[in-house]
């Protein structure tokens, strides 16, 4: 799988996303970095079939509305620390390994569960 993490998501993620086998690069290193606008990172995630990791409720509603970014995952955990934020994600890969091949998918992560939509 290949994922952007929005500017708001700690590196320490794009660096644990790697170590467990995947291609994952901060928004902080590429395009204009921290201030590239939303529909330009959007862009980007869907020309590089990137799965979007953002806390951003904008990207949401982009999705909902445009399908754009197709592929996305939602943070909604507020402000934890990152070794419990590496933790669930470690937990729930196998679950966004599974859906990696779909054209279009959202998923919300928080303190309870992961769900996919």
């Amino acid at each position: 799988m290949k994922f952007l993490c929005d500017v708001h998501i700690p590196y320490n993620l794009s660096k644990h996303l790697q170590e467990l086998g995947h291609e994952s690069i901060h928004v902080n290193f590429i395009l204009d970095k921290w201030h590239t606008k939303d529909s330009k990172i959007a862009e980007f995630a869907d020309q590089n079939d990137c799965i979007l990791i953002s806390k951003d409720i904008d990207f949401k509603n982009s999705h909902l509305l445009k399908n754009s970014p197709r592929k996305l995952i939602r943070i909604e955990l507020g402000n934890i620390p990152n070794k419990k934020l590496l933790e669930l994600f470690t937990s729930y890969i196998k679950k966004m390994e599974a859906i990696q091949t779909r054209e279009s998918f959202f998923i919300t992560i928080n303190h309870t569960n992961i769900q996919i939509i």
